[in-house]
């Protein structure tokens, strides 16, 4: 059976949908049925109902969500006039939604002329889209309307979820039903929600909304004769008349209506919600559009390119720029252009595809430089990236060259960032020198900002440039943060990294200086106990290592408070305490370094044995001694210690074999002699 505009045939049921008819109320019927409710609403606001009272709790939840509901919808609702050629008047509900469109029913609408009514005004509107199989259409206001769009969800209700209705039931403004969404139908290729919402003759075109306030669907119909079953058309249908509105218009208002669209996705970026989402989609599907209408244009395709670009949909700008290129039989630069950058930007679902990817963008890349026979400098930093995306390095580091010396040419004012592409390419090709070199030049720039000098450092430390690297960190720590620094370490982790570096190159009060800046900061800052914690260790090794033990200890208890899983810490920490002579409490201390290493630390072991050998716990010691001997198979003395050991313990022949490899070990060792007379003394035995 067709669907018709007044009614559908119910699903395996002989009762008719019937579509609700627009409201044609007498006004004074109107004035009688406002009165009557308000005077209903004050006899629940007085009290003098007692059942709610008695059931509190969950009522004034249910309450609450739907004033909640109410609030944040009911001022985007408007009451929609349609006036006939013969004169007569009939009324529905519409919505506003994105684009400053008003949603309502086609049935609303119907042949007449339609008006939003705001009290006693009417204010013509124009019919922009139709679409009478899903019972909708969008219509423009003469005028602006200042009420906030609604937010029209991208995402299918479940059946049993909450909803409300916002309509005009014969007449009444902006009154609120609520009920569940019953069920999804299909009929005749087209789907409906059913809603136990009341539907009321008025309220078609009303926004069906979820507990969010997020359109869910449009009031469409009841069924005659049964109870609470109402439908309303989805919501993708609504996206559906959006997306098409321009649907015969020029690439310009095409591409007005996308600047609209960005204008919206960047006021919910921080949020990217259902008004982002909803966005972005069509923009996609506008871009789409756009490329069906350019057609076999090659400008035209290559302006659509250009707006999929800047509206960062590079799969739309890969499609229209390999569009333009079959248009047109000679070379075209900005179509290889355009075609190579979506590629190198496009997201890919597997390694494998990356790459196919950037090998077809290599290639275009390529054209791009025959075709311009003078290729820019943006031309040649997109073959560089896609050189160096696909590993070709010693290629990539060429074309970065060329890249700067065009930008230096053309006195681009973006030449730091080629210098640091040429650092970081120098750097991964082994070119050392090179990379020293480049990073100088950007330093001497005055260009080189907290991002860079990071990297810098890293590479610094990489090398073993201690001293340098804790100068490049603390440079990095004093430099004002960019916007593209705004995801890298604090100022406090770069102060530390540079106080390590510095530790590393023995300049300690450096480090001392650094570390304590760090801390200094670190205090003010939620989230900085590790990085406390770890300055804290630092510390509290170069104090131990200066013979300063009741700072150094202070430092180290400090740490493990902040970080009680910092094995550093307690190392340091028996460490002090060893120092100070507190070897009951340094044992502890050891232990937990080790246990928090999982025993893979040699001088831990080693650190334990040291400590129960001055208990006189010459087996325990002995353990560890023998644990840190293994670990570190270099070590002297813990090969040493471990044969004093089970010397102590009477175990004469392990004794004599660890004396053997301690002596193996460091066969120079300055009591060798003495270490000999033992071995002689003990064979004797």
């Amino acid at each position: 059976m067709s669907v018709s505009r007044r009614r559908l045939r119910a699903r395996s049921d002989p009762r008719f949908l019937t579509i609700c008819p627009p409201c044609k109320c007498h006004p004074k019927l109107l004035t009688n049925l406002r009165l009557g409710i308000a005077t209903v609403l004050a006899v629940f606001a007085s009290g003098s109902i007692g059942w709610a009272q008695t059931h509190s709790s969950p009522v004034a939840a249910e309450q609450e969500l739907a004033e909640k509901v109410y609030e944040s919808v009911s001022q985007a609702v408007f009451v929609i006039e349609s006036v006939g050629a013969d004169g007569s008047v009939s009324m529905g509900t519409a919505f506003l939604a994105g684009d400053g469109k008003l949603i309502t029913n086609a049935h609303v609408v119907g042949n007449g002329k339609p008006y939003l009514r705001v009290e006693a005004v009417r204010v013509p509107c124009t019919v922009d889209r139709r679409d009478d199989v899903n019972d909708l259409a969008a219509l423009s206001v003469s005028g602006s309307v200042t009420a906030r769009p609604l937010l029209v969800t991208a995402s299918a209700p479940q059946v049993g979820a909450t909803v409300f209705v916002v309509g005009t039931p014969v007449g009444l403004e902006r009154s609120l039903s609520q009920g569940l969404i019953a069920g999804i139908r299909k009929e005749n290729d087209r789907i409906l929600l059913q809603i136990t919402a009341p539907v009321s003759p008025g309220s078609s075109g009303g926004p069906v909304v979820n507990k969010s306030g997020e359109v869910v669907g449009v009031a469409a119909g009841y069924l005659r004769g049964g109870q609470n079953l109402n439908f309303a058309v989805p919501a993708a249908a609504i996206t559906q008349i959006l997306t098409t509105i321009t649907q015969a218009s020029s690439l310009p208002e095409i591409f007005k209506a996308i600047d609209r669209l960005r204008e919206a996705e960047l006021r919910s970026v921080n949020d990217p919600g259902p008004e982002w989402r909803s966005a972005r989609e069509r923009i996609a599907a506008l871009l789409h559009q756009a490329i069906n209408l350019a057609r076999s244009s090659s400008d035209q395709l290559l302006a659509v390119a250009e707006g999929a670009k800047d509206a960062i949909e590079f799969e739309i700008q890969i499609e229209a720029a390999r569009a333009a290129i079959k248009a047109t039989a000679t070379p075209n630069p900005k179509a290889h252009y355009l075609l190579a950058e979506g590629l190198y930007f496009a997201r890919a679902e597997t390694t494998e595809q990356r790459t196919a990817m950037l090998r077809e963008a290599k290639s275009h890349a390529m054209k791009l430089v025959v075709a311009s026979r003078t290729p820019t400098e943006r031309d040649l930093s997109l073959v560089a990236e896609i050189l160096e995306g696909l590993g070709e390095e010693t290629a990539a580091y060429q074309y970065y060259q060329r890249t700067l010396s065009a930008a230096r040419a053309n006195g681009s004012n973006v030449i730091r960032f080629y210098l640091f592409d040429l650092f970081r390419v120098a750097r991964d090709l082994g070119r050392h020198g090179d990379a020293l070199g480049w990073f100088h030049e950007l330093e001497r720039s005055g260009e080189a900002g907290r991002r860079e000098l990071v990297q810098f450092a890293q590479f610094l430390n990489a090398r073993q440039m201690f001293s340098e690297a804790g100068a490049a960190w603390e440079r990095a720590a004093a430099q004002p943060l960019r916007f593209i620094d705004q995801a890298g370490d604090p100022e406090y982790a770069l102060l530390y990294q540079s106080g390590e570096s510095y530790q590393a190159a023995e300049r300690y009060d450096d480090a001392l200086r650094t570390l304590r800046a760090s801390l200094e900061q670190a205090a003010l800052q939620e989230r900085s106990e590790i990085i406390q914690a770890a300055a804290h260790t630092a510390i509290a090794a170069i104090l131990e290592k200066r013979g300063v033990f009741e700072q150094s200890l202070v430092h180290a208890r400090q740490a493990t408070a902040l970080d009680p899983t910092n094995a550093d810490a307690f190392y340091c920490l028996a460490r002090s305490l060893r120092s100070l002579e507190r070897y009951s409490e340094a044992v502890p201390a050891a232990q937990n370094a080790i246990r928090h290493t999982d025993g893979a630390v040699a001088g831990m072991h080693f650190e334990l044995g040291f400590v129960l050998f001055r208990l006189g716990n010459w087996n325990g010691a002995r353990l560890a001694s023998q644990k840190s001997a293994e670990l570190d198979t270099k070590n002297f003395r813990a090969a040493f210690n471990t044969a004093l050991c089970y010397e102590k313990t009477g175990s004469y022949a392990e004794a004599i074999t660890w004396y053997e490899e301690a002596l193996r070990r460091n066969p120079n060792n300055a009591g060798r002699e003495q270490i000999q007379r033992g071995l002689d003394s003990l064979r004797a035995r």
